[in-house]
């Protein structure tokens, strides 16, 4: 419901939160590194209806979000079972949750049992206050679980998050002013350990917009559902410093780049010890008409190369074609180096002022190993999103059809396969009021 007075929404069942720039609790979509310039900068709904099929990010009670004249209130309880390895001491019958899971798959014994075996309590608020000045928002979350969480002891778990319980609060900010757009946001967590990012969008003219983000997140910094613009997009043990340049010469021709240089100062679960790293990519796009657009990207980091040719054209008002072909080199610790390739054919058909549209993909992929893994980004159902890993060899398609029936209802569909799986997914949304 939404847009009745003072109150601007209320979900009743489930739905995802979106706190800040991510720091602290983040269940929404959200752009990792690239080249688009607002990629740094997270912007979303505070409170969203789940019509995902993720079984374990989101949450399940009542939001409420009120707003009266320059001030908006957010409140959230939640209370459901997640996903999560259960261990038992049999000499005192002393329970522990080592671990939650985030795949919601049910394939196996073990996995039947990891099946919602945790219980789980969120509760948070949101205090906003808009001004000539910006926006600017104090936020906390509470979480409570009816086991407590003791993970393996590894040098990369000495300061996980430990006990039945854990909070964090933090001030975040957005504000135009003449030096550029300028946001970030600053977090503590239970132990009081800090965490912070700010970031700056400025125009430099009509051709040349950048970007520059800086993140300094403790090496003792926790938050249990974080999505901060980051190398793994975890806050915590991170400093990291990203630069985005845009160049528009012309209509028909733009440049991007971008650099992104970070450093962990404590061993994480895929790296033994400190840890830096540095990435460049470089993308140049052509645009002939308004109907064709070309580009090719390079990208590079410490170990790996990746080089796309992406086009997409229109051979009629109610056709798009996208082609693209992609290659990866990684070169691995030993010296080895393993190679992936990724190609797709995709046509959308969207008739103008019609109820209807349909689009469908074919993808050919042949990698050495998943260290070579390519990701695509799919068409999926509303308010869903699927960003597949393509590895091994073989071929993934899948057809999405859309049909609406008036302004208040409207029905989705997609059917899926690779090698691995068929899957398919049905949607219907009903919209009353405005």
């Amino acid at each position: 419901i939404g847009n009745k007075g003072i109150l601007k929404k209320m979900v009743l069942g489930d739905y995802t939160v979106n706190m800040g720039q991510g720091l602290i609790h983040w269940q929404g979509y959200a752009l990792g590194r690239s080249s688009n310039m607002l990629s740094c900068y997270r912007q979303g709904e505070l409170f969203k209806p789940h019509t995902g099929t993720d079984e374990n990010r989101f949450c399940r009670g009542i939001a409420v979000h009120l707003k009266k004249n320059a001030i908006e209130l957010g409140a959230f309880v939640s209370n459901k079972k997640i996903d999560a390895n259960i261990i038992t001491d049999t000499t005192t019958n002393k329970a522990w949750a080592s671990s939650m899971l985030l795949s919601g798959l049910h394939r196996t014994n073990n996995e039947l049992m990891d099946k919602k075996a945790l219980q789980e309590f969120i509760a948070g608020a949101t205090l906003k206050v808009n001004s000539k000045f910006g926006k600017s928002s104090i936020n906390i979350i509470h979480t409570a679980f009816d086991h407590p969480i003791k993970k393996r002891e590894e040098p990369y778990n000495r300061f996980a998050i430990s006990g039945r319980q854990w909070q964090n609060a933090s001030i975040d900010h957005a504000v135009s002013t003449r030096v550029g757009f300028l946001f970030g946001e600053m977090a503590l967590d239970k132990k009081g350990n800090r965490a912070m990012i700010a970031g700056l969008i400025k125009s430099l003219g009509s051709k040349l917009d950048i970007a520059m983000h800086y993140r300094n997140m403790g090496i003792k910094f926790r938050s249990l559902a974080s999505n901060v613009f980051s190398e793994s997009q975890d806050s915590g043990n991170e400093k990291g410093f990203f630069l985005n340049i845009n160049y528009t010469p012309s209509p028909l021709h733009r440049l991007e780049i971008f650099a992104d240089q970070y450093q962990h100062d404590w061993p994480s679960f895929s790296h033994p010890g400190k840890k830096t790293g540095n990435i460049y990519s470089f993308q140049y796009t052509y645009r002939p008409n308004k109907k064709t657009e070309l580009y090719g990207r390079i990208q590079s980091d410490n170990n790996s190369l990746k080089l796309r040719i992406h086009a997409a054209f229109m051979p009629m008002p109610t056709l798009t074609c996208r082609l693209r072909n992609e290659i990866i080199c990684i070169s691995s610790v030993t010296g080895k180096k393993e190679r992936g390739q990724l190609s797709y054919l995709e046509l959308i058909y969207k008739p103008p002022l019609q109820p209807f549209s349909a689009s469908v993909r074919c993808s050919f992929y042949d990698t050495e190993g998943y260290a070579t893994r390519i990701y695509a980004y799919e068409r999926d159902l509303p308010a869903y999103y699927a960003v597949p890993a393509h590895y091994g060899e073989g071929t993934r398609a899948y057809l999405v059809l859309q049909y609406k029936l008036g302004k208040s209802l409207q029905c989705t569909g997609k059917w899926s396969m690779d090698k691995k799986k068929n899957e398919w997914r049905a949607q219907l949304i009903w919209q009353w009021g405005p």
